[in-house]
Order: structure tokens, then sequence, then C-alpha cells
């Protein structure tokens, strides 16, 4: 995504299709999913509004890190009232 900022080129109508999730670790302030997924769709869009088709991707296995926080007025809760946020993303 870094080289396309410094294109000055924008992602747009990105498509992703998960394949599968599983939880690979869980305490009680953190889950995390291994979850493998791909690229189906979407189109790069340069300075000058052209724009490029990105092609369907390959699976790739990801490690997502979600954190439990502690509840505030503002923050939306998950179904079972807990709030979590996205700590880290690697890949698996």
């Amino acid at each position: 995504m870094t080289s396309y900022r410094k294109q000055d080129v924008r992602v747009q109508g990105l498509r992703i299709t998960i394949e599968s999730t599983t939880i690979a670790a869980r305490t009680p302030t953190t889950i995390t999913l291994r979850t493998v997924d791909h690229l189906t769709g979407g189109e790069a869009v340069d300075r000058l509004g052209a724009r490029t088709p990105l092609p369907v991707g390959q699976p790739s296995a990801r490690l997502i890190t979600l954190t439990a926080v502690p509840p505030s007025p503002n923050s939306p809760n998950s179904p079972n009232g807990q709030p979590w946020r996205i700590t880290t993303i690697a890949r698996a």
C-alpha cells in the first residue's frame, strides 16, 4: 500500500474473499485468528482517473490478533458485550 501512496494511486472497490478462519490462540484478553483469504476484485486508480483492474490473488494465510479494550461510551460492543480491537496482522 505504501508504494501506491508514493505513486499517488488509490485502490477502489477492493474485494477480499475469506476462505477460512479458525481460532489459533486465546487468552482472556486476546484472540488470534488464522485466516486464509485472497483478493477477488478491485482496481488501482491514478491521479488522472485511469483505472487498472487488480489481478485475482492467490490464497494467503494471516494471523490476526484482537485485543479486548475497556468499554467506553463511544465504542461499539461485540455481541457478547466485549469491545475488541485489531492489534496485529502478520503472515502465517
